[in-house]
């Protein structure tokens, strides 16, 4: 699709003007949306429209200027292609569901009134009764102690994480703050969940972008998957590995 968008530039080399308007009009819109500090996919939502007009413009174009038989396969290739993977995109978002409300309602079995500590906190305060047991993790250790003092007993650690708790404040850009790290490399989670396939965690990181080159670079190390991972921990196993690295 990239290519047939592009490809509108054939338009400029042939002069004609008036086909490069939806192209144009595209281009404009992209380059205003790129001034705001959170640069969202969902910005180009609004342009799509405007970009499938200027590929399907630039299609056109080339069938009827070129007969032979040759050139018109491999440009309904190029099409069927740009539609396959569309549709592949498409099935693999149709698929997908989170885990917020699976571990939830799993540490609500545990106890139904359980207290824990979210880094999705206003997600996850619509599977609990009381949303008062439900609250944001803190930013430091000693805040997260006087928590588990007035009752909280676990940590959920989700991709939203790398947006508000890294610890030089960049969105994607790891490692995390303070003991948000320490307990990702250091605690056994109490369990895991898939949460974010890789298809959804790429357009999570993109509806959320500040800078582009950070945010693919925070995609590529995520070979193994797991960055979308929801992570449940136990918070008085995160004190003892706490105390043994002290103790160290």
């Amino acid at each position: 699709f990239g290519a047939l968008f592009f490809g509108n530039f054939y338009y400029v080399w042939k002069r004609q003007w008036s086909k490069l308007l939806p192209f144009a009009l595209t281009c404009l819109l992209m380059l205003v949306f790129s001034f705001p500090q959170e640069k969202g996919a969902r910005y180009i939502c609004s342009v799509m429209p405007l970009m499938v007009a200027a590929a399907a413009s630039l299609i056109v174009c080339l069938w009827e200027q070129n007969t032979k038989p040759v050139a018109r396969w491999i440009l309904g290739s190029v099409v069927f292609l740009t539609m396959f993977s569309f549709s592949v995109k498409s099935y693999e978002i149709i698929r997908f569901s989170s885990d917020y409300e699976a571990s939830a309602r799993d540490l609500v079995k545990i106890n139904s009134d359980v207290k824990f500590l979210s880094t999705q906190p206003l997600v996850q305060k619509l599977y609990v009764v009381d949303r008062r047991n439900v609250a944001a993790v803190p930013h430091q250790w000693e805040m997260l102690l006087m928590l588990f003092a007035k009752g909280y007993r676990y940590v959920v650690i989700d991709p939203q994480a790398y947006i508000s708790y890294t610890q030089d404040g960049r969105r994607f850009s790891p490692p995390l703050k303070n003991f948000l790290e320490f307990i990702t490399r250091n605690v056994r989670p109490y369990q895991v969940y898939p949460h974010f396939n890789k298809a959804l965690l790429e357009r999570f990181v993109l509806e959320h972008n500040e800078d582009l080159k950070r945010s693919m670079a925070f995609l590529q190390t995520n070979q193994d998957g797991q960055l979308g991972a929801l992570r449940v921990y136990d918070i008085r196993d995160c004190i003892l590995a706490l105390k043994n690295a002290l103790r160290k």
